[in-house]
């Protein structure tokens, strides 16, 4: 299991842990401010998925960024329609695809928000297995 050591403001706030699935071949855990308060108290979200069904190559309008350890990932900034969906980040390490999700302002520049987020990936990838 990968998660970040560190989580920058305001997501190290975020009160409530709550494991959303788990077996041997996937994972999901996820942050929010208050609980009962659906997407408006979500804060971040890190899963994992042994083996996936697809590549993150293939998946649309993401950027492709360097992580730790030579690593490439993939990025989405947050978008925003009827409501807004949280900014994204995959990566593969070994057989085992990972996601991680923030929910950072929409009016954060694209550029922030791909620092913050590779900032929390880097530091799981650099932290390690748990």
């Amino acid at each position: 299991m990968l998660l970040p050591t560190e989580l920058p403001k305001p997501f190290g706030h975020a009160k409530h842990a709550i494991v959303e699935k788990v077996s041997a071949g996937e994972y999901a855990v996820s942050l929010y401010y208050e609980l009962d308060a659906g997407e408006a108290g979500f804060a971040a979200s890190f899963e994992a998925t042994n083996n996936p069904l697809y590549s993150p190559r293939e998946l649309g309008n993401v950027r492709e960024l360097k992580l730790a350890n030579g690593i490439t990932g993939f990025f989405r900034p947050v978008s925003c329609g009827g409501s807004c969906a949280p900014a994204n980040l995959w990566w593969k390490q070994g057989a085992v695809l990972y996601q991680l999700q923030l929910k950072l302002p929409s009016t954060l520049r694209e550029k922030n928000q791909q620092a913050v987020i590779t900032a929390v990936a880097n530091s799981a990838i650099l932290a390690g297995p748990r």
